[in-house]
């Protein structure tokens, strides 16, 4: 630090050398008595001396805390709220227009915000308003009367429900209750749920979790991130495979997991299954949005919950969630 203020004020010291040489010289030639000439010049230097390392405390001193707010804050654009007016009148039109560009900046950031919130309201409305005639629908034509129907109409809704939880996964803080449930039920609750899509293929579902095994969390949530599991293990399960939710502990840790038989994951693929908008190189991936693990793995990471999978091509895969300590209750 000392020697980037020394380079900082190397003007100011090649101004004072000669300022020092030519006053010497000048008295010098006046006649001035040796031993005072260089008593002058070293009580020169000396005020000098002083006065260079005051100035190098106050910048010390202003550098720390500089450092420290940009070690500190977590927005920086804020950091001008917290910096002193500078006492250099060279310094002060900087920081006058750092200061109206971290009030434009603020303003732009509440009209975009405020923009994004109506534009969420306006699609959790659109998305809502859109079910409605899918419910009348589903009377109309029930899976036993019409199976084809039934299931592209639960599959609209699957689609409604990804979209409505995607727009809300950003603000999942403000939805977030916690209550207690039964694992078990909640996995036979949403292969109900999926029922059509279940018969279509003909898979068998067992689940084999321990029935003294409650979670304490907020179930919806849960309940999407294996929605979202189920989703995609029965649309790329072969035709009358299976698929067999478990779960095991394993130190501080309660693992449940969905395993299918279907067409599995490339090794290379595995790294990136759970980035945004990423299929693979399956072609029964080709049409997949890439959306679903992508949540997954948001919604877990919000949560504080793992997520690991395991798979082998053509023979299948194994999603696990897991819980810390916090989230089981042993009944």
């Amino acid at each position: 630090m000392f020697r980037q203020y020394v380079k900082n004020k190397y003007r100011c010291l090649f101004m004072f050398t000669i300022c020092l040489l030519v006053s010497g010289i000048v008295l010098y030639l006046s006649g001035t008595v040796r031993s005072q000439l260089i008593l002058s010049a070293l009580l020169i230097i000396v005020m000098y001396v002083c006065f260079f390392l005051s100035e190098y405390g106050r910048f010390r001193e202003e550098r720390l805390y500089i450092d420290k707010i940009e070690q500190e804050l977590d927005k920086h654009f804020l950091a001008q709220e917290l910096l002193k007016e500078p006492e250099f009148i060279e310094a002060r039109g900087y920081y006058e227009l750092m200061r109206l560009a971290s009030r434009d900046m603020c303003n732009e950031l509440a009209t975009n915000k405020e923009q994004l919130r109506e534009y969420r309201e306006f699609i959790e409305e659109w998305v809502h308003e859109l079910k409605t005639p899918l419910t009348s629908l589903e009377l109309l034509h029930s899976a036993e009367t019409c199976s084809d129907n039934g299931y592209e109409l639960e599959r609209m809704k699957y689609i409604l429900d990804q979209c409505l939880n995607y727009i809300r996964l950003d603000t999942l803080e403000k939805d977030y209750r916690v209550e207690t449930f039964q694992i078990d039920d909640m996995l036979h609750e949403l292969i109900m749920e999926e029922r059509v899509a279940i018969r279509a293929k003909q898979l068998r579902v067992f689940v084999n979790i321990t029935e003294e095994d409650s979670m304490i969390s907020d179930k919806k949530w849960v309940r999407f991130i294996f929605k979202q599991l189920l989703n995609n293990a029965i649309k790329y399960s072969k035709d009358k495979g299976t698929l067999t939710f478990m779960s095991r502990k394993e130190m501080n840790m309660l693992w449940v997991g969905l395993k299918d038989e279907g067409i599995g994951i490339v090794s290379e693929d595995l790294p990136r299954i759970f980035e945004k908008g990423f299929t693979g190189g399956s072609d029964k991936r080709d049409a997949a949005s890439g959306i679903g693990l992508y949540l997954v793995s948001k919604c877990a990471k919000q949560m504080n919950l793992k997520v690991k999978v395991e798979s082998t091509p053509e023979v299948g895969s194994l999603f696990e969630v897991g819980f810390p300590n916090d989230n089981i209750s042993i009944l």
